[in-house]
């Protein structure tokens, strides 16, 4: 049932970055700046935008509400990385501090919704070849294959959030014909980022 919670969590989100009424993407006026060194399954220093953004349900019972680090690079895009907070109750941003990488699965609504933990989801994408790309992640499988590390802040304003970062990802996913999981690759990240707030569309 974890595996199940942790597919919708996923779903969620990528239904909350296609349809956020208040963003543009990483990079609106004044793009931030993330650099990062990536090891493992693979090898490469990267930079991208990046920015931070909200993403709240407008009162609908039992919804989730989400707060995001986004970043990406352009022209090919080669990577996508994503440090997600989710709970049941309103989220403000965070401020300075060292905060746990992990599964990152939120508190049910009628559960204390813990101290603030972020997911991160790191994907390779070979030459902007999105059909081929490949996600690492540190919610998925997470309880047979632990992975993680900490994000920390080191300045937080309504204008610009700034920090540093270091985690274990996984390329895990469920197997079909024996519903377990399995692993296919490993990667670490560390880097530093300069996440100015995401610039609204209207």
């Amino acid at each position: 049932m974890k595996i199940y919670t942790r597919l919708l969590i996923v779903s969620l989100v990528v239904i909350g970055l296609s349809c956020s009424d208040d963003s543009t993407g990483p990079g609106g006026d004044s793009p931030g700046q993330l650099t990062m060194k990536v090891t493992g399954d693979i090898v490469a220093e990267k930079s991208g935008q990046v920015d931070f953004w909200s993403l709240s349900p407008g009162g609908e019972e039992g919804s989730l509400h989400i707060w995001h680090i986004s970043s990406n690079d352009l022209s090919p895009q080669t990577f996508s990385l994503d440090f997600t907070h989710m709970s049941p109750d309103p989220i403000t941003r965070p401020g300075t501090g060292t905060y746990a990488i992990n599964a990152g699965v939120p508190a049910k609504p009628w559960e204390d919704p813990g101290p603030v933990e972020f997911s991160a989801t790191y994907t390779h994408i070979e030459n902007g070849n999105f059909a081929g790309a490949v996600e690492y992640s540190t919610f998925m499988c997470n309880d047979k294959f632990p992975s993680g590390g900490s994000l920390t802040i080191t300045s937080s304003s309504a204008e610009v959030v700034k920090g540093t970062f270091q985690f274990t990802a996984h390329h895990a996913d469920v197997n079909p014909e024996t519903m377990e999981c399995e692993l296919y690759g490993t990667i670490q990240v560390e880097g530093s980022f300069e996440a100015p707030e995401r610039v609204p569309l209207f």
